[in-house]
């Protein structure tokens, strides 16, 4: 015979894996957003410490692809004289550069118009460093 109080015990029970679930989120959101911010920090002691700019921006690029759990990030510097993207790629603890004319790819594209590229226009049109259109 199920009584009153039994669907209210699995609606309690129901409720707490919730409740459960919904903690793991949170706790995982915190510590992500934690090495963010020890990346952050370090970065800003960096910046004190150092005037070369070539080694903060290897520390940036390092300590963002560790905070945010990537396995590689690109950060895009525009060298005006030469009408140029130089790129500084962090993977791993390797750091290297490449060079992307402006117009060049989706990032030169974007350099060179000053525009954000809209996602449904990203493959219309963008030729790859490679003189590949993209896909």
């Amino acid at each position: 015979m199920v009584t009153k109080s039994e669907p209210t015990v699995a609606k309690i029970r129901s409720q707490a894996i919730d409740f459960g679930d919904r903690v793991a989120e949170l706790e995982e959101a915190l510590e992500h957003q934690t090495r963010i911010s020890q990346a952050l920090r370090e970065i800003g002691q960096a910046l004190g410490t150092t005037m070369d700019l070539d080694q903060v921006l290897e520390l940036i690029l390092v300590k963002i692809t560790e905070a945010v759990d990537a396995d590689r990030a690109t950060l895009y510097l525009l060298d005006e004289g030469r009408a140029e993207l130089v790129s500084r790629i962090a993977q791993g603890n390797e750091v290297r550069s490449i060079r992307l004319a402006l117009g060049e790819g989706i990032a030169g594209h974007v350099a060179k118009t000053s525009t954000v590229m809209p996602r449904s226009k990203r493959s219309n049109g963008i030729v790859w460093p490679d003189g590949s259109p993209s896909a």
